[in-house]
């Protein structure tokens, strides 16, 4: 009987950190680490606890004003505007979550680069 019932605790115990690891994995995959490269810029901007749910926009705000960059109309009537990049996509839609962009990766690298656009 003895037997049975190590056996019976080996495989709760078994049970326990499955569930364990299930548990930290949903937890896991509601974040990611956030990389973004910016030329002008000797460290890149890091948020290694972004949400999912966050959008490009809202991200493009945060990236700009920790690299104190803002988009201006210049004197000759021109814009300089930022965009975030996925490799050498340029990311338009403000309102695409990082969860979309990121998919099933734990890590999502990004650049934000400067646009100048004649006006």
């Amino acid at each position: 009987a003895s037997r049975h019932s190590g056996s019976k605790f080996a495989m709760e115990n078994a049970i326990m950190s499955e569930v364990r690891s299930e548990t930290e994995g949903k937890q896991g995959s509601s974040e990611l680490t956030v990389q973004v490269r910016y030329s002008a810029a000797t460290q890149p901007f890091v948020d290694p606890h972004a949400s999912r749910q966050e959008t490009v926009g809202s991200l493009r705000s945060r990236v700009m004003e920790a690299f104190g960059v803002t988009d201006q109309q210049l004197p000759d009537g021109s814009s300089k505007i930022f965009f975030l990049y996925v490799e050498s996509k340029k990311l338009e839609n403000a309102a695409q979550t990082l969860g979309e962009l990121a998919g099933q990766e734990h890590v999502l690298k990004l650049k934000l680069v400067e646009t100048v656009i004649q006006g």
